[in-house]
């Protein structure tokens, strides 16, 4: 919602698809954000993890545990480590190579 008011898009389809139910099961806890499956917690470790589909969870994506949640920003799209300095990018530019110079 924090993140809602900075960017002024504090809509009411916006704070709707806002809002956070939690589901709680055996292994797992399910938080939907809006009417989507967000992350997936695990009961045993409290290691937080996003989802590959509804109720999969996807262990590739490791959002630290609930004892490290106030170490991310959970506004955006996807938690970022509050310590990096530049957003996570989803495409890197690789670097630039030259051919040896063989005089």
């Amino acid at each position: 919602m924090q993140q809602l008011e900075v960017d002024g898009l504090t809509c009411e389809a916006n704070i709707n698809n806002k809002k956070v139910k939690i589901k709680e099961g055996k292994k797992f806890v399910k938080v939907d954000v809006g009417t989507s499956g967000k992350f997936m917690i695990e009961v045993e470790t409290g290691n937080i993890f996003g989802i590959k589909d509804y109720g999969v969870v996807h262990r590739g994506h490791w959002y630290g545990t609930l004892d490290t949640i106030d170490d991310y920003k959970w506004g955006g799209y996807y938690p970022e480590k509050k310590d990096n300095p530049t957003p996570l990018q989803k495409y890197t530019i690789p670097k630039l190579t030259f051919a040896p110079d063989l005089t």
